[in-house]
């Protein structure tokens, strides 16, 4: 008999897609699969979804995030290999049995993962679309990956596209709750302990909502953290690494920061923060220089200082 694939739904509040996730869940071609949903909604939101299905329903009494629901999941789950599935992200049918797979085929291998499908325009995929697209995963994100993690340079290696040996994962468990980027611990801590491998086939519809807030100004100081928290992590492979990341989130943050207000003194601190971890690296970034005159004069001298310096890209 082959082994247990646990495949862990976490939901919050979307019921329109959770009920697609789930049925690509049962209908994986591999043999021997048991679905868990973690409801994180604090009042049994998804029950009535949930229960049109044979699979087993876990509702938290309050909401917690989706790494203590990832944290539920597991904690119930019995399967070799663990699968978490974001609750608006649908896995094809092949998903399970070919990266099982791979980890069979791979000793070393401890994840294995694919690229996706998405819809950004209509915010699902539907196979129809114009606005439809691939994405592959980055020929050199495979084997040890532990600098790219650290480098926060994984795309398409997301939780809904990761397959984990279960074992591996127990190491890393529990997982660190994030309000916005979520996935960063995963990738980081899994990278430190193990292999990844990828499939070239694409084995997930990726949704794409407003909701997502990975980009936004609030997700920053969640990836700054991350950097903070793994300080031993990034220190023992090369220091460097976390200078240049923390330079770039805050840079990020300063931005994004800026493209929402017209003024924004935390946009001002977090430059001038850009440009201390830049003068700790042997090199001067001119964008984080000039971000700090320009972050001083607001959204117009942002959106000047980004003229000038993108009509000399084109000369």
């Amino acid at each position: 008999m082959t082994e247990l694939a646990s495949i862990i739904i976490t939901t919050y509040y979307r019921n329109e897609w959770l009920r697609l996730a789930i049925k690509s869940a049962i209908n994986q071609t591999y043999e021997n699969v048991e679905t868990i949903v973690v409801d994180d909604s604090g009042e049994r939101h998804a029950e009535n979804v949930v229960s049109d299905y044979d699979v087993t329903y876990i509702p938290h009494d309050k909401n917690r995030g989706a790494n203590p629901a990832r944290n539920t999941g597991f904690q119930a789950s019995s399967g070799k290999y663990i699968q978490f599935l974001d609750d608006d992200d649908q896995l094809l049918p092949e998903k399970i049995e070919r990266h099982v797979e791979i980890i069979r085929e791979n000793e070393d291998v401890g994840v294995a993962y694919c690229g996706f499908f998405t819809d950004e325009k209509e915010g699902r995929t539907d196979g129809t679309s114009d606005s439809r697209r691939e994405v592959h995963p980055k020929p050199d994100v495979r084997g040890d990956v532990l600098e790219q993690a650290l480098r926060m340079s994984m795309h398409p290696c997301i939780p809904s596209t990761m397959l984990i040996e279960r074992s591996v994962l127990k190491s890393i468990m529990p997982l660190t709750p994030r309000p916005a980027r979520d996935g960063i611990d995963i990738r980081l801590l899994l990278a430190n302990k193990t292999r990844f491998e990828y499939s070239d086939e694409l084995l997930l519809e990726r949704g794409i909502h407003e909701d997502h807030r990975g980009e936004k100004p609030e997700a920053m100081p969640d990836m700054i953290r991350v950097v903070k928290d793994y300080k031993e992590i990034y220190d023992a492979y090369d220091p460097q690494i976390r200078y240049q990341r923390l330079e770039t989130v805050y840079r990020m943050h300063s931005r994004r920061l800026l493209d929402e207000k017209l003024w924004s003194p935390q946009a001002i601190l977090s430059s001038l923060k850009a440009l201390y971890w830049m003068s700790k690296q042997s090199y001067v970034n001119v964008v984080t220089v000039a971000l700090v005159f320009a972050a001083v004069f607001g959204k117009p001298g942002y959106r000047i200082a980004s003229s000038i310096y993108n009509s000399t890209k084109t000369r």
